[in-house]
């Protein structure tokens, strides 16, 4: 950093106008001083471990309530920046529950609650770090909530065993219902230390200031001659648990076991919101009342991770909108829940989302008869899984099932390599002023896939194609790849014409690889079946691959 002489004086001038020479002399040192540390500190700076801090932060305090241990797992193989900043994006995505706009109400309460456990239950650490402030963030305000910040004289109802006592600073937050938990949760907080740290109690008897003085504070019970040792004798078991609680239940409390499940069922990341869904997957029954159709890509995320995004098309005709037509648009709402198993049986993944349908009311007849797409984007290790999925129209009381295998290829880094070919009906870039783009993103293009590749001429005349090539050459000169790519048709197993409405391929060079949007004409495609094949060589390492995807013209 260099600060001029004419500048110093400029600034002295400005602020101190008819001071003495002495004070000039003063203020000069002192700019230059701060100069001389903002320089140094400057250049002691490394950047790697600005972002490493940043990556590890956000892991580890932003999203440490949220995040899966799957995303856990799979975040921490990521190897590059570029890799993390996708995933975060993705992480973001997948809870998004207007993914259509570009708001993302769950983001924004997420940090919302951050704020707000920071400013009000800090206790010589951050609030977010607290029991209050891990449940606050977790599963957000409570529904009721009833305090006693400075403890005192405390009349014990009936199932605490009644009597009076005095106690520590308590409070108790009541949730009608926790996803995950159960309903009419009741989670007590108290500070045995006096200094603002609350913590998760596991006995109302935690807050009694007074349970190891002996005479005072008696129960019910105790007053009758019963020793007070039965309401602390459990007090060795919990301790090898690693609680916060060191004082176990008494009998007239709920159960431990109870007591155990809910405080550890309270340290998970938010649980499903329609548990009647994830009933009907685990059911070894078949659902057709809705159908709907599937497809999966995978794109490469890491060496470790592939991203698969999963795309739902519901028929239009199948749900049942509602709504007044008068304000212009009619609506419908269906459920959706998703579960990635691996083969041992074991849960790799699991969501829920919503998928809404919304019609032209002027058009509704022309509305039905199209399809409402979806999409969710499922980050997964190389591997082999199965996929259940879960669609439920509230409206109508219909479901339907599906169950797919799946497969996440292994995209090194080193063989030449394609990511699927998805044949979209629509390829849309991306503004350069969305920050969070909605699902169907692929590097810098929005993609919508094709609904069973088949393309009807009412509605699609021209076909558009998307796929990435990975792990080709660098030019030493430019510093760029050299790919070629060529294409063929087929019809019947003879060649057939093929236009292209672009008069070369848009290619886009990112971090994974290199993304390539083609489209193609089909006003000269009579009706049938069709194989596309691509072809990619590597120019720089003179190395080749190839894909085919099959479509039908009706």
């Amino acid at each position: 950093m260099e600060v001029s002489a004419e500048a110093i004086d400029n600034i002295i001038k400005q602020r101190f106008t008819g001071g003495t020479n002495e004070m000039r002399l003063f203020c000069i040192s002192a700019i230059l001083l701060f100069a001389w540390a903002w320089s140094q500190a400057a250049l002691s700076a490394q950047p790697g471990e600005d972002a490493q801090d940043r990556y590890r932060k956000w892991l580890e305090e932003d999203v440490a309530y949220l995040a899966t241990p799957e995303e856990r797992d799979v975040f921490l193989r990521l190897a590059t920046d570029q890799e993390r900043d996708r995933f975060i994006e993705s992480f973001w995505l997948r809870r998004d529950p207007t993914p259509s706009t570009r708001v993302n109400e769950a983001k924004d309460e997420h940090y919302r609650r951050i704020a707000y456990a920071n400013e009000n239950f800090s206790s010589g650490w951050d609030g977010w770090k607290t029991d209050r402030g891990r449940i606050y963030i977790t599963f957000g305000p409570p529904d009721e909530r009833r305090r006693q910040p400075a403890g005192g004289r405390y009349q014990r109802p009936a199932d605490e065993g009644g009597g009076v006592t005095r106690t520590y600073p308590f409070e108790v937050w009541h949730y009608r219902h926790l996803p995950g938990v159960g309903s009419g949760v009741s989670i007590e907080f108290v500070d045995r230390s006096g200094s603002g740290d609350y913590r998760i109690a596991l006995s109302p008897d935690e807050k009694d200031a007074l349970l190891f003085t002996p005479g005072l504070g008696a129960t019910l019970d105790e007053a009758s001659g019963l020793p007070r040792s039965a309401r602390v004798r459990r007090l060795d078991t919990l301790r090898p648990l690693g609680l916060q609680g060191d004082i176990a239940p008494d009998g007239r409390s709920a159960p431990l076991f109870d007591r155990l499940q809910q405080y550890f069922a309270l340290q998970r990341p938010p649980r499903l919101l329609r548990p009647q869904l994830k009933a009907m997957a685990d059911a070894s029954v078949s659902y057709d009342g809705l159908r709907f159709e599937s497809r999966i890509d995978a794109f490469r995320l890491s060496e470790q991770a592939s991203m698969l995004p999963l795309t739902v098309w519901v028929e239009n005709r199948n749900l049942v909108f509602s709504g007044q037509e008068s304000a212009g648009f009619l609506q419908a709402r269906v459920d959706l829940y998703g579960r990635v198993e691996r083969l041992d049986r074991s849960l790799a993944y699991e969501f829920e989302d919503r998928l809404t349908a919304r019609i032209a009311a002027e058009g509704k007849v022309q509305g039905l008869q199209r399809k409402t797409i979806y999409q969710k984007a499922l980050p997964l290790r190389p591997g082999r899984y199965k996929l259940v999925l879960v669609l439920r129209d509230p409206g109508a009381s219909r479901a339907g099932k599906q169950e797919r295998s799946l497969h996440a290829p292994r995209m090194g880094d080193q063989a030449l390599s394609l990511s699927s070919l998805v044949l979209a009906e629509t390829i849309q870039p991306i503004a350069a002023d969305e920050s969070m783009p909605a699902p169907f993103a692929l590097a810098g293009a929005k993609v919508y896939p094709l609904a069973g590749n088949r393309i009807d001429r009412r509605y699609h005349k021209h076909l558009g194609l998307y796929f990435e090539v990975y792990n080709a050459g660098i030019d030493a000169s430019s510093g760029l790849p050299d790919v070629e790519i060529s294409y063929s048709l087929q019809r019947r197993g003879r060649a057939a014409a093929l236009r292209t409405r672009n008069p070369s391929d848009l290619k886009q060079v990112h971090h994974h690889g290199i993304s390539v949007v083609n489209v193609f004409a089909l006003d000269e495609l009579p009706p049938g079946r069709y194989r596309l094949s691509v072809l990619v060589r590597d120019r720089i390492r003179e190395a080749r691959i190839g894909k085919q995807a099959d479509f039908s013209i009706r």
